[in-house]
């Protein structure tokens, strides 16, 4: 999950997946997902793709660990995704 924001006392945030549906190597990925590549966040090293079709709130509380931080472009590649899928 890639934490975005917050509402109130929840916490908002999108799924990631591992699962990349893009086809051919450089394709774009399907609408409704963000490309963000690799990086610590998956331990294999395998692309990634963020699902921006649904925001979910999360309870601060259920957080089970912590993961890694996005760099300010690819951040900024997601919040442009949320915006063009709404």
């Amino acid at each position: 999950m890639l934490l975005v924001g917050r509402d109130g006392r929840w916490l908002l945030g999108l799924m990631l997946t591992s699962k990349v549906r893009t086809g051919q190597p450089g394709a774009r990925p399907p609408r409704g997902r963000v490309s963000i590549g690799t990086g610590p966040w998956d331990r294999q090293r395998r692309p990634s793709e963020v699902k921006v079709d649904r925001i979910i709130r999360v309870n601060p509380r259920r957080i089970r660990r912590e993961g890694a931080t996005l760099d300010a472009e690819r951040f900024a590649a997601v919040v442009d995704g949320v915006h063009q899928h709404r």
